[in-house]
């Protein structure tokens, strides 16, 4: 069944994707017959005709041109209009192709594959006035940014569902987590969850959309106004934010996700059920019988109304587990769930750096993964951490980068943690790009949280201890303790210590005493080493201020929406569908004007089997987004049709531009070139896109 449902997203795409491509090439259609140019050919798709129509002969099993020979002894091009009429048949002949990643409109005396083709018939499109050839060639485009407009007409007239622009996540060191705070927000820092952003650089953000959008069309390395409305003020904050290119999305982004809802993401016929059942099933929850698209109502007692409440409802315990209660439509099932640890988030006074831990401690760099192709591969492993890279004992995350960045091509020695047990491998730096080669490991990084070893501690951090938003500077618990980096943590007052929960657990159980922790230090003879560190003081998130959170990350669930809706009013909705077509073109021209700036990544380009792809994703999030898609995909095709390209629409127009100045058209050669050209530019692309595609869609 979840093939079939797959299939018929693909199909849906398939034939909205062909709709799209029908408007285009019937504007081109109506205009020349308008303009009373001979049409020979209206087809959809490329290549060898699957099925046509021509008046007079009907329908056929491939093209009609075999049986207008029959009838008249000649090829149906090779007819002169008296002819045609005399044997009653049509001009045009009607068809769908194979390849249907396109469509023509053949004129006489026009052939997009030789431009410099003509003819001396006067219907011919060559023989026609300048300014109804210029109609002819914008007509397809024209009808792309019209139907955009009637799409998003009819979607505003029934109501789209968009992510809120609501802050759900803000990833610990992204340019959100370090934002600044400006007149009414001065000398607060950072965005927080539960901020509901209003505006970007003075543009309004109605959907998470519009935000992330928003963001990823800024000018590289400049600061944008992020303005927010927050719980508990009065009126709203503004920020200061400088986006930087994310490695993962390939276009600018501030580090920050949209706010959950009550309800786990996933279905039985979507992706997201296998991922979230997987992560259910290993967090011990499945056999409790919580599955995806069940909903929290209470904890502990406690009704929750939001995921926000979910989190907060979780920090009552030390980590002792609590009775979740959750719903679907046919039951209602009670689940024991355990609180996880809410790290505090460490930010160095000196740097900037923003990093997890707990009274200036910090745990190893891991190996989370290595990238196929990477020469590392085989020789890190996905849990390593790291203890030592190069000359470095016991690196943070960015201290470990830093080294790699700096380090340049060839080998480099490490010493991993791996199953318990020290190992010294060689790993290889390479460099990737060709006008500016970069520096690349080719593995991703995180926290090693199951090891109980410490990086370089941090002795002093920025730390907002009165809880207002506004950082002060102020020493952590172990700055004068001189902790040897790599160090195994032992054990807490007497407890224990194997992880960084226990680690956790243990100081929450004794905030506010003095306590002794025990080191094994990193040295031949494994020499115990105890401080004395106390737990009394500010309450500072950076220090001593434990809490407990879901074990459940808001990815999981569904995100809260808002409809866009006219509100039933046709004129708003015109309104709306005009507006959301004019800002779409001005942002696709913004995406290729990024592109060449380098803050779009060129592996973010999307060709047909990736729209497909993405296409059938949308499906699933309702009619109304799907025709939305649509109409974001008809103004794409406009924009890029109407670029100043060879071959493409554009293209000839500036010819005719041309032509209309010299009074003639530009020489054969120099057109027959630029075709060529331009073959090649849009072949390139098309094989780059498609090698995005199925990259993206197979990893």
């Amino acid at each position: 069944m979840e093939f079939i449902s797959g299939l018929g997203s693909i199909l849906l795409i398939v034939l909205g994707f062909g709709l799209l491509i029908f408007v285009h090439e019937l504007g081109h259609f109506v205009a020349a017959k308008w303009s009373d140019i001979r049409t020979e050919a209206f087809a959809i798709g490329f290549g060898p005709s699957i099925i046509s129509w021509r008046k007079g002969i009907g329908w056929t099993i491939g093209s009609t041109t075999s049986k207008v020979k029959e009838k008249t002894g000649l090829d149906p091009r090779q007819l002169s209009d008296q002819a045609l009429v005399d044997h009653g048949i049509g001009e045009t002949e009607y068809s769908i192709r194979w390849l249907p990643l396109g469509g023509f409109v053949r004129m006489l005396g026009q052939d997009d594959l030789s431009p410099a083709s003509s003819s001396t018939e006067e219907r011919s499109f060559n023989r026609t006035a300048i300014w109804k050839r210029m109609i002819v060639v914008s007509a397809g485009v024209t009808m792309n940014l019209i139907f955009a407009a009637i799409l998003f007409v009819i979607a505003f007239s029934i109501g789209v569902r968009f992510d809120a622009p609501t802050i759900g996540v803000v990833s610990v060191g992204s340019p959100a987590s370090l934002a600044v705070g400006k007149d009414k927000a001065e000398g607060m820092v950072g965005l927080r969850p539960d901020d509901n952003i209003l505006e970007l650089d003075g543009r309004a953000v109605p959907t998470f959309l519009d935000a992330t959008i928003g963001v990823a069309m800024a000018r590289p390395d400049e600061a944008i106004e992020v303005v927010v409305r927050r719980p508990g003020h009065d009126s709203p904050l503004p920020f200061m934010v400088t986006p930087v290119k994310s490695q993962a999305a390939g276009v600018l982004s501030i580090g920050v996700a949209p706010a959950a809802s009550t309800r786990l993401a996933g279905s039985d016929t979507n992706e997201a059920y296998e991922v979230i059942a997987s992560y259910l099933e290993t967090l011990g929850l499945w056999s409790q019988g919580l599955r995806p698209g069940m909903s929290i109502i209470e904890v502990d007692g406690e009704s929750i109304e939001s995921y926000a409440q979910f989190q907060s409802s979780m920090d009552r315990t030390s980590g002792e587990p609590l009775l979740t209660r959750w719903r679907n439509d046919s039951e209602i099932v009670e689940v024991k769930m355990a609180p996880d640890p809410n790290w505090p988030v460490l930010r160095t006074a000196a740097g900037r750096e923003v990093v997890e831990g707990l009274l200036g401690l910090v745990p190893l760099v891991q190996i989370n993964g290595v990238t196929e192709g990477s020469p590392n591969k085989g020789i890190l492993e996905p849990g390593d951490a790291v203890l030592r890279v190069g000359d470095v004992q016991a690196p943070r995350r960015s201290q470990f980068l830093k080294v790699i960045a700096d380090h340049g091509p060839g080998p480099i020695a490490l010493t991993v943690i791996r199953d318990g047990e020290r190992k010294s491998v060689e790993g290889v730096i390479y460099e990737i790009g060709l006008l500016k080669p970069q520096p690349k490991f080719g593995v991703s990084v995180g926290q090693a949280w199951d090891a109980p070893y410490v990086a370089q501690p941090i002795t002093t951090i920025e730390c907002d201890v009165e809880n207002q938003g506004k950082l002060e500077v102020v020493d952590t618990q172990v700055s004068k303790a001189d902790i040897v980096p790599g160090s195994r943590i032992v054990s807490l007052a007497g407890t224990p210590i194997s992880n960084w929960d226990d680690l956790f657990d243990a100081v929450a159980a004794h905030v506010g005493e003095d306590v002794v922790i025990d080191f094994e230090n990193p040295t031949p003879g494994r020499e115990i080493r105890s401080i004395s560190v106390s737990l009394a003081g500010d309450d500072c998130s950076g220090l001593i201020d434990m809490s407990y959170e879901a074990e459940l990350p808001g990815g999981l669930f569904d995100p809260v929406y808002t409809i866009r809706s006219s509100g039933g009013n046709p004129i708003t909705a015109v309104e709306m569908g005009v507006n959301e077509t004019i800002n779409f073109i001005i942002q696709t021209y913004l995406t290729l004007d990024r592109l060449f700036r380098g803050s779009v990544g060129v592996e973010q380009l999307q060709g047909p089997v990736g729209i497909v792809h993405l296409g059938t994703r949308i499906v699933d999030q309702g009619f109304t987004f799907l025709i939305f898609f649509l109409a974001l995909i008809s103004v794409n095709l406009a924009v890029v049709n109407f670029l100043p390209l060879p071959i493409v629409d554009g293209g000839l127009f500036l010819n005719l531009v041309y032509e209309k100045i010299k009074g003639r058209p530009p020489s054969p050669g120099f057109q027959n070139a630029a075709a060529i050209v331009g073959l090649l530019l849009i072949g390139t692309v098309f094989i780059m896109v498609t090698y995005n595609d199925l990259v993206r869609i197979l990893g």
